[in-house]
């Protein structure tokens, strides 16, 4: 508090009210970026990708899942990388998130082998093309061409 406002922690608990402290006080860290704060992030990030890893499982049929697994090797399209790569989904400062975010871009480039996988740039995929990045047969499909 002294080498950052030019006074004592002790002097402003004795004469400004605490909302003022308090401001203060959440003030002072909020330049800094500790390696605790980033392992806290992490494990924010760990605990989502467990999470929606679960979720999966909960919701997806394990015939069908093994089924695709097996296309999936059959066609070489799917290079599963040696540690999974998690996207940053904490809360953090500008610069931490961008070089979180450049890190889950980097590794999810690198082992990206599938071109069907990447984004659709925000448009709505056709039903037809939805399906067929599934594996599954669009023929079913009623309407368009």
């Amino acid at each position: 508090m002294r080498a950052r406002f030019g006074v004592s922690l002790r002097a402003l608990l004795g004469s400004a009210p605490w909302q003022d402290v308090a401001a203060l006080l959440l003030d002072v860290d909020a330049d800094q970026w500790s390696d605790t704060d980033e392992n806290l992030a992490t494990l924010v990030d760990l605990q989502t990708f467990w999470l929606e890893a679960e979720y999966v499982k909960w919701t997806t049929d394990p015939s069908e899942a093994r089924r695709a697994s097996a296309r999936a090797k059959a066609s070489g399209a799917v290079v599963a990388p040696p540690l999974p790569v998690i996207r940053p989904v904490a809360r953090r400062p500008p610069a931490a998130h961008a070089a979180a975010r450049a890190r889950y871009d980097e590794l999810n480039a690198r082992y990206r082998t599938d071109p069907g996988s990447t984004p659709n740039d925000g448009r709505q995929l056709p039903a037809r093309e939805l399906m067929a990045r599934f594996g599954l047969n669009p023929t079913p499909v009623r309407g368009g061409p």
